[in-house]
């Protein structure tokens, strides 16, 4: 059983991790929209975006299993 403390906590967590989450999003989509104004020659800039493009969704996919977590662990 989780103290209150604990289970506010967790829940703090969740909402923070989908605030940020939805943020990461959007730097995706800029990113993307940036990509198709590009030069389609410059393939240095293009690898460069992708590769912001890659490591957001690397952070988006450990905040959600740090929000999974935090929901098993509450029980939801």
């Amino acid at each position: 059983r989780l103290s209150g403390g604990e289970q506010r906590r967790l829940r703090k967590l969740m909402t923070s991790n989908e605030k940020k989450t939805e943020t990461l999003r959007g730097k995706i989509e800029t990113k993307r929209a940036e990509m198709a104004a590009a030069d389609p020659t410059d393939y240095v800039a293009l690898s460069a975006m992708q590769d912001e493009i890659a490591a957001f969704e690397e952070q988006i996919e450990a905040l959600e299993l740090e929000w999974l977590e935090a929901a098993e662990t509450l029980g939801e």
